[in-house]
């Protein structure tokens, strides 16, 4: 068993407190990190460089834009990687936003948009009832399918924002008895939303059996938030004539977001 001397313990001692200094002294000069160079720039509290690896940034299960619980009490610019697909939330970065509060997802730059074009041209347009427009037919594009989510004669949107809803529709009066004009608007989880149009009216006279309307509507939206669009006869109106798509592909929806 080695022995040290009172004197040797306090030489190591005074050792390890230079050596705690000259560290100390070292951090605060700098006040700087760089890794994988001798010489972060001046205006980063950390430089990375590398030309075959990257930075890895924590990995989290978030529950909802809202969770507080996955990482406790959040302060703002927090910057994680969020890998759950779960209530408002999917893969990809968010930062924590006090403002809110909530969680905000990095978006890629430039609008988004989904576009759709009838293929049913069997279902009646002009019913006394609300009916749900069979438009959601063809994709034509998506530019994001983590957005924009389709079912049936419905779709839903993923990501809050503010969309606009541009719908140009095509209609033939198939049976030709009446005078017919099926109206249209946009329905955001079941309820009517913006403005309401008309298409013309559709009738043998002069052989005018065909027509159609242009809807432009601009709504935030939630996520989670399911965009049908509704079509019915013209209010007051007893002409319920069958009329359908004129054809497949004549009709067509685009849905964009344009911003937060």
């Amino acid at each position: 068993m080695k022995c040290f001397s009172e004197k040797s313990v306090g030489f190591v001692s005074v050792k390890i407190i230079f050596t705690a200094l000259l560290l100390f002294t070292s951090i605060s000069v700098h006040a700087q990190v760089g890794i994988g160079t001798e010489n972060p720039k001046s205006s980063a509290i950390v430089d990375v460089e590398s030309n075959t690896k990257g930075v890895l940034l924590p990995r989290v299960s978030l529950n909802s834009t809202t969770d507080i619980t996955t990482i406790a009490n959040p302060t703002h610019s927090l910057l994680v990687y969020n890998t759950a697909t779960v209530n408002d939330v999917f893969p990809g970065f968010y930062y924590y936003d006090t403002t809110y509060p909530k969680w905000v997802r990095f978006q890629a730059g430039g609008r988004k948009s989904v576009k759709y074009s009838n293929t049913d041209v069997t279902t009646n347009l002009n019913q006394t009832s609300d009916t749900d427009m069979p438009i959601f037919g063809n994709l034509e594009w998506s530019d994001d399918t983590s957005i924009f989510v389709q079912s049936g004669n419905q779709l839903q949107v993923k990501v809050p924002g503010r969309y606009q809803i541009i719908l140009q529709t095509y209609i033939y009066n198939v049976d030709n008895n009446n005078s017919a004009a099926p109206t249209h608007q946009v329905k955001i989880n079941g309820v009517k939303r913006g403005s309401q149009v008309i298409c013309g009216h559709m009738r043998d006279s002069n052989n005018h059996r065909y027509d159609g309307a242009l809807l432009v509507e601009t709504l935030y939206l939630n996520a989670n938030d399911i965009i049908t669009i509704n079509t019915k006869i013209e209010d007051g109106s007893n002409d319920n004539d069958n009329c359908r798509f004129e054809s497949v592909g004549t009709s067509n929806i685009v849905i964009t977001r344009i911003g937060s």
